[in-house]
């Protein structure tokens, strides 16, 4: 007993009793009286000979059909390893059905968080295989600026900027580099970007909106004219 009229060949090994007991097995992916039928595919006969105190000897035979278990592959639509906000669409080939790590039951999935991302998929035998894909969700630097005040008077001269982390960017009007002068601007609202990439090529932003209005009078001649 033991063996089944079918199995998959990655369904492990079967262990088998026989009777009498004291009898041997013998037959492809024998061992003992373990049957492992991890390399073989078709029809294969098992045997079970006996013999008894009197020399007499019988034999028994039976034959299981090996099913090939699927060996499943993921692939990925993009690279395995982006910057958070991004995503990547994995997929399996065509089984009849799937259970991935996540839940999810379709041939292919998109990940958007780092994790390994197993996939069981079952053929139109029965047999199951899996596969296993890791994915890498680097996040964005944290990135600010200091040195811009909410408000500043037309010829309230210059404010240097400070970007963290260093060795970034600020984009907008009345900037020259990390120094930034309204004197040339109309009144109203200016937005100031500093964007930074960090070493995983990941980019991030923080935007600042200064007002700029136009000063008059004891304001004006107090604010300097300091320019570029």
């Amino acid at each position: 007993t033991g063996l089944p009229d079918s199995t998959c060949s990655g369904s492990g090994s079967l262990i088998l009793t026989g009777n009498p007991v004291g009898g041997t097995f013998s037959g492809n992916g024998i061992t003992g009286n373990n049957f492992d039928p991890v390399s073989l595919s078709g029809n294969d006969t098992i045997t079970y000979s006996f013999t008894d105190s009197l020399g007499c000897s019988n034999m028994h035979y039976h034959t299981i059909n090996v099913f090939v278990s699927p060996v499943p592959t993921i692939t990925s639509g993009g690279p395995d390893t982006f910057c958070f906000g991004g995503a990547v669409i994995l997929t399996t080939g065509s089984y009849n059905s799937y259970s991935w790590s996540d839940t999810l039951t379709t041939e292919s999935i998109t990940v958007t968080a780092t994790g390994n991302y197993n996939v069981t998929v079952t053929d139109t035998n029965g047999c199951i295989g899996i596969a296993t894909q890791s994915v890498i969700v680097n996040q964005l630097p944290v990135v600010s600026f200091t040195g811009l005040p909410d408000t500043m008077c037309v010829v309230g001269g210059n404010k240097t900027l400070t970007g963290s982390p260093s060795g970034g960017t600020f984009t907008g009007s009345g900037l020259n580099l990390n120094v930034f002068n309204p004197l040339s601007l109309p009144q109203g609202n200016y937005s100031i970007t500093y964007s930074c990439t960090d070493s995983n090529g990941c980019i991030n932003t923080q935007t600042h909106i200064v007002y700029v209005f136009l000063c008059t009078g004891i304001e004006a001649l107090s604010a300097g004219s300091n320019s570029f």
